[in-house]
């Protein structure tokens, strides 16, 4: 999955790179370009955000002897 999650964006950077001129031209181009920007900072920012709440939650545990 996590392959997945790397090829894919770039596979779609290539797509668009090698587009019409009129789609390059056009406002999509960089719209798309924008909004998958935007899905690979959502998908950083959930992966920090698991990190941390496993760190609070794995530190919570240990301290309660349950692992």
């Amino acid at each position: 999955m996590s392959a997945f999650r790397i090829i894919f964006p770039l596979l779609l950077l290539a797509v668009l790179f090698n587009a019409k001129p009129k789609l390059r031209s056009d406002g999509l181009f960089l719209l798309l370009l924008l909004l998958l920007m935007l899905l690979l900072l959502l998908l950083l920012l959930f992966l920090l955000l698991s990190l941390l709440l496993f760190m609070i939650f794995d530190s919570f545990f240990i301290k309660a002897g349950l692992i």
